[in-house]
């Protein structure tokens, strides 16, 4: 799976709404995402969860012009895929206006 969306941010600032989110995600969905690792290198951020027993892994890359993320889904998430890259994608442009 691979979303890009472009923005007219800085790459500190679109990184920094990122971050926020990532963190209030977390907050909020507690009770459903277990084993979560994330991990920012500069722009570059690599994480991984499991939700409802299955395991997500991606990154999340911020550039001048756009953000991607990245992501394996599992077998049993593959009927939900275009759904989820939607989401995403509509989420992601929301914040990064």
């Amino acid at each position: 799976m691979k979303v890009t969306v472009n923005h007219k941010l800085t790459s500190a600032e679109a990184k920094d709404r990122i971050s926020k989110l990532v963190f209030a995600l977390k907050k909020q969905y507690k009770d459903k995402i277990t084993n979560i690792s994330e991990s920012w290198n500069g722009y570059k951020n690599d994480f991984s969860f499991r939700m409802q027993g299955m395991k997500i892994v991606g990154n999340i890359l911020v550039t001048e012009n756009n953000v991607t993320v990245n992501g394996k889904l599992p077998f049993m998430a593959m009927p939900f895929k275009s759904m989820i890259e939607s989401t995403i994608k509509e989420k992601a442009s929301e914040l990064l206006q």
